[in-house]
């Protein structure tokens, strides 16, 4: 691409963050990642989407597992779980059923229980689901946003008490599928994303 198709192509598009494109004409890693996840299937552009709209929301107060909107307590109590129960699973669901409506509302509350309901992968793409347990049958889960041979980037409710955009080394993860169509190119780890606390680069 020359640098004028680049900037026609950044004034127009957003990054992994759901934010506009900086016009500078430079091919980096955040217009790199939108131009690969314009390839791919519609519906899993829709996931992306619906999560990334939630990006930087906060419980308020912290901790609670609740916010003054209600908007946690009406993802919960459309999966059935009790108000302030842990939410990953019940926003992850709501941003399934968003992307994928109306063809399969998916409502449940249980990180590992949602990843179960989905077919396993080992390769995963934007608008899948990346989970693991954490004790007993508890668990926790996000929004694939990109995948390299080492992380994936995701984006997650529940994670420091908001949803976050998150890298993480990619073992003990497991992802699940969400739509079948894979086509297109897969978009990468943005460097800039922060890992979780205690994780490694």
């Amino acid at each position: 691409m020359t640098r004028e198709q680049i900037e026609a192509f950044q004034r127009t598009h957003a990054n992994h963050l759901g934010r506009a494109l900086r016009v500078d004409g430079v091919l980096g890693p955040l217009t790199e990642w939108a131009l690969d996840y314009e390839t791919i299937a519609h519906e899993r552009q829709a996931i992306v989407f619906s999560a990334q709209t939630y990006i930087d929301f906060l419980e308020n107060p912290r901790g609670s597992n609740d916010d003054p909107q209600g908007i946690i307590r009406r993802w919960l109590e459309r999966c059935g779980a009790k108000p302030r129960d842990p939410w990953c699973a019940a926003f992850v669901s709501h941003c399934l059923s968003v992307g994928l409506h109306p063809k399969v509302p998916i409502a449940i509350a249980g990180a590992q229980r949602l990843g179960k309901f989905l077919r396993a992968t080992t390769d995963p793409w934007p608008g899948d689901v990346m989970w693991y347990p954490t004790q007993g049958d508890r668990g926790h889960c996000g929004i694939v946003l990109g995948v390299s041979a080492t992380e994936v980037m995701t984006i997650e409710g529940n994670h420091d008490h908001g949803v976050r955009c998150v890298r993480r080394p990619r073992p003990g993860l497991f992802f699940a599928s969400s739509v079948q169509d894979t086509v297109g190119t897969c978009p990468g780890v943005v460097p800039s994303v922060p890992l979780p606390h205690g994780s490694t680069r």
